[in-house]
């Protein structure tokens, strides 16, 4: 996750996974960094030591949520 704009980490769950892909597109366009779970975790690695390290270093987080 580099940038120089701001960074965001977008949570979401399974249903929402198409919006919140392009919501981090989009964030990436816009010159935000967007830490977002399927392209930043790698197979082995730690999930809740990975986010949990990752949003104490974000400046944002976003919840996607939908009914």
């Amino acid at each position: 996750m580099t940038s120089t704009g701001p960074s965001v980490f977008i949570s979401y769950s399974h249903a929402n996974k198409a919006f919140a892909m392009r919501l981090a597109s989009d964030l990436k366009a816009s010159g935000a960094a967007a830490w977002i779970d399927e392209a930043e975790i790698n197979v082995g690695d730690s999930l809740i030591d990975k986010i949990s390290k990752t949003i104490d270093r974000v400046d944002y987080l976003a919840a996607v949520l939908r009914e």
